[in-house]
């Protein structure tokens, strides 16, 4: 029995019709021996990507897109408070801040519905509720090493921006409970939902389809702390990112992230108002 003759990219299949002592050059794409006056079949062959390719590039794009309009809320909100300057009174703050939260849930929502049959199943409470209460106990360690980080940079640079908009919503001329209430709202509530919507579910599944999971889970965190535009805040966002994600993780889904996130910052708002409260 004759072996098959052997050629740079393969043996060559009978249909080839060319002896390998003819050949003179090999097509670089498949390796089969070039046919005298014609091109390679290969040449002509379009990649059709097929409908896995497609639906991860359309959902690559939608992360990419509510991210930018992300950025262009935050950025608005600069432009607001550098138009206005010194003139900017509480209840501009207070307007600014509902706003700002307002449009970051609306873009969030639509993101969400458009891929509803990939993150719509997060937002269903996991099998094991234990992790509901594992978040809400995350919630103190993260909210401990944001203080302990918050003393760290006022030590070395003499200076705390890690507030919130609590002073703002105490001096706009509400009701006390009214006030307190629209804080946490603001703080607490919109940040939560919409934030662990964004990008623990629309931007990290997104990001899965074309990164292994800890790759994705460390882009997410590197977005999710960006976004807030603070230096003084960005390690512990972005540790706080990585437990949310490793919370996805392991229960597949985003309730208990909101509970941390939720809590989380409810905590860092009791610290501004009530006198004494630990951290």
């Amino acid at each position: 029995m004759t072996d098959t003759p052997i050629y740079p990219g393969g043996p060559i299949e009978p249909n080839d019709g060319v002896p390998v002592s003819d050949a003179r050059t090999f097509c670089p794409t498949c390796g089969r021996p070039d046919r005298p006056g014609a091109a390679c079949q290969c040449a002509q062959r379009v990649l059709v990507p097929s409908p896995t390719m497609k639906s991860a590039f359309a959902s690559i794009r939608l992360a990419a897109i509510l991210y930018a309009a992300y950025v262009v809320i935050i950025l608005g909100l600069q432009v607001a408070y550098l138009i206005v300057g010194d003139d900017a009174t509480p209840v501009f703050e207070v307007r600014a801040a509902l706003l700002t939260d307002g449009l970051f849930a609306i873009v969030s929502l639509i993101a969400l519905w458009c891929v509803r049959r990939d993150v719509g199943p997060m937002l269903r409470p996991p099998r094991e509720r234990r992790w509901l209460a594992y978040g809400v106990g995350l919630s103190l360690v993260t909210y401990m090493l944001a203080t302990l980080l918050a003393s760290v940079w006022t030590a070395m640079f003499g200076q705390d921006d890690t507030h919130y908009y609590t002073d703002a919503f105490m001096a706009a001329d509400l009701p006390m409970g009214l006030a307190i209430a629209l804080c946490f709202v603001s703080v607490a509530v919109f940040p939560a939902v919409s934030e662990e919507i964004g990008f623990r579910g629309v931007i990290a599944s997104a990001l899965r389809r074309t990164l292994d999971r800890r790759e994705a889970t460390l882009v997410t965190a590197l977005l999710f702390a960006s976004i807030h535009i603070n230096p003084f805040m960005f390690v512990n966002l972005f540790l706080m990112g990585l437990v949310l994600a490793f919370l996805v993780a392991r229960c597949g889904s985003l309730l208990p992230g909101i509970a941390l996130h939720f809590c989380h910052n409810a905590f860092c708002v009791l610290h501004e108002l009530v006198p004494g409260f630990p951290g």
